[in-house]
Formats: C-alpha cells, sequence, structure tokens
C-alpha cells in the first residue's frame, strides 16, 4: 500500500538525504530526490499540471561537484518555471498549495497496479483545482489499475467524479468504480455507512447528518 498523509512537508530550496530510504516518504519529504532518481516522473507531472491548469513547468536537478559531471551524492533541488512569464523560481516561492498537491500527484501518475490512500489531497488548493484533481484520480484507476483511496471533505471532488460518470469522458469509469462511505459518531463509537450510487453517478441515498445542507441553505437562504 502507498500512503499519502494529510499534511505534506513544506518545500525546502535544496533537499539532501543521506539515509538509504527510498521512495519519497509518506510526506514527500524525499519527493525531490525521488524525482531526480525517476526523471521519467517528472514529464508525467507536468502533463498533470496541464491538467490541473498549474501554470507552471517542473524541473528536479541532482547538483554536480563543479566542473564534473559527479553527482553531489542524494543533493537535488526542484525548480519551477512559469510559463506565462518564463521565470523560475523555487516551490518554497509559490502558492503552498503546490507542494501539497505535488507528491499526491507523483503517486497519482507514478504507480501502476497498486493500493494508494490519500488523506486530504484537496488541501489548499482552488475549488476549481479540486475538481480537476478528480480527473487525475480517475486516470490513476483507469488507465493505471489503481485502487484510490480518498479520505476528503471536498464536495467538488465528489461532484466531478459523479459528472465524469454521466458525461462518460473516461472507458471504464462507471457506478462499479467509485464508493463512497462516510464515517459518523454513533453511540460514542464510529460507524462507516456505504452510500448507494446509480449507474449514471447519483446517490441513492441520503448524506447523514445532512453533511452538505449547510451549502445549500446558505445558497437559497436570501431567494
Amino acid at each position: 500500500m502507498i500512503y499519502v498523509g494529510p499534511l505534506r512537508d513544506f518545500p525546502r530550496r535544496v533537499v539532501t538525504d543521506a539515509s538509504d530510504a527510498t521512495g519519497m516518504g509518506v510526506r514527500g519529504e524525499r519527493l525531490v530526490l525521488h524525482l531526480a532518481r525517476r526523471q521519467d516522473l517528472v514529464d508525467r507531472v507536468n502533463v498533470a499540471f496541464g491538467v490541473l491548469e498549474i501554470p507552471y513547468k517542473l524541473e528536479v536537478k541532482q547538483l554536480r561537484a563543479e566542473g564534473t559531471e559527479e553527482a553531489l551524492g542524494d543533493v537535488a533541488v526542484a525548480v519551477l518555471t512559469d510559463v506565462r512569464s518564463g521565470i523560475t523560481v523555487s516551490p518554497a516561492d509559490v502558492g503552498f498549495g503546490i507542494s501539497q498537491i505535488l507528491p499526491v500527484v507523483v503517486q497519482l501518475v507514478g504507480n501502476v497496479d497498486r493500493l494508494i490512500l490519500i488523506e486530504q489531497p484537496e488541501i489548499h488548493l482552488h475549488p476549481k483545482m479540486q475538481s480537476r484533481l478528480a480527473d487525475i484520480i480517475i486516470q490513476s484507476v483507469t488507465s493505471n489499475r489503481n485502487t484510490v483511496l480518498v479520505e476528503t471533505h471536498s464536495e467538488h471532488l465528489l461532484f466531478r467524479a459523479q459528472r465524469r460518470m454521466r458525461d462518460e469522458s473516461f472507458d471504464g469509469w462507471n457506478a462499479e468504480s467509485l464508493g463512497v462511505a462516510y464515517v459518523m459518531s454513533a453511540d460514542g463509537r464510529s460507524e462507516i455507512r456505504q452510500l448507494a450510487m446509480g449507474k449514471s453517478g447519483e446517490l441513492m441515498d441520503p448524506w447523514p447528518d445532512g453533511f452538505f445542507d449547510d451549502r445549500l441553505d446558505d445558497l437559497f437562504a436570501s431567494i
């Protein structure tokens, strides 16, 4: 199982790691070094950035001793180029949402036939980007054959996943591809309720505890 935790590491300008650990870590703490060793993933991440409408191109470089081609061990740096202006910056200099979404994207596009558990992938993301993230998740399921378990409070993720069933945008994405479970407190214990879903992505059961009712109340309060 691959696990991406609920809070990812704050981006560093230069990343070093003297340990023998592999992978990117549950907080993305070794993400840059992981990408430096897997340049094929960088290209896939940039394709995903296009889907998410993130206006940057990612590059990852291992630092080398001056005047040589020898890498300085596990020392790497990530660079973002603004596709609108051509200005190059560090991930530490852009919105925090990019550092939070990057580890999520890497695991979704970089794995095949795996179980991927992600907590609150939507953190620090604009609502529109949350919706587009659902497309990346669906692509990971339908094309990479991953099973993706998402813990989220984002209605934008769910609504986009339901919509993609109705418009049949992804081959293989149907009511059997998506399950919705709601965790609620009952009599001092946690209870998981599975919500039934129709063929067009509509929920057949109401949300327990009126999960989205406040949004609807606010929307129609002045009408």
